[in-house]
């Protein structure tokens, strides 16, 4: 089943990459915990991934924003991950309007999070 494979995956990452310096690996790592509902572990990747994103000099990358947004959702840090959707927003290729970073369902997921907010 799937969730096997993903904790097997995760599992030998951790073993081959105990400490990968490529945002993109690490932000494989995250969304594979996320999936899990491993979401504090998942945080710790996402903000790694972050962070090295930008000092590759890259500044941000709406993929991994959106991703930081939907982990920290997970966590009910909702102000947080409106942040970084809102970024992911302003990141992202208006030439690529992919599923994941369509600008719609990016303010969806901020409009559900601020109403969360609310109450």
């Amino acid at each position: 089943n799937s969730r096997s494979f993903l904790c097997s995956i995760t599992r030998r990452s951790t073993v081959l990459f105990p400490t990968p310096d490529a945002p993109e690996i690490l932000d494989s790592m995250a969304w594979a915990l996320y999936k899990l509902k491993d979401y504090q572990n998942a945080k710790k990747y996402i903000l790694r991934s972050l962070e090295l994103y930008k000092q590759r000099g890259k500044g941000d990358d709406a993929v991994l924003l959106n991703h930081a947004g939907d982990i920290f959702f997970a966590l009910g840090e909702k102000k947080q991950a409106c942040d970084y959707w809102r970024r992911a927003l302003e990141k992202r290729d208006p030439e690529n309007d992919s599923e994941e970073l369509n600008v719609k369902e990016l303010q969806r997921k901020i409009a559900a999070a601020e109403r969360g907010m609310k109450k």
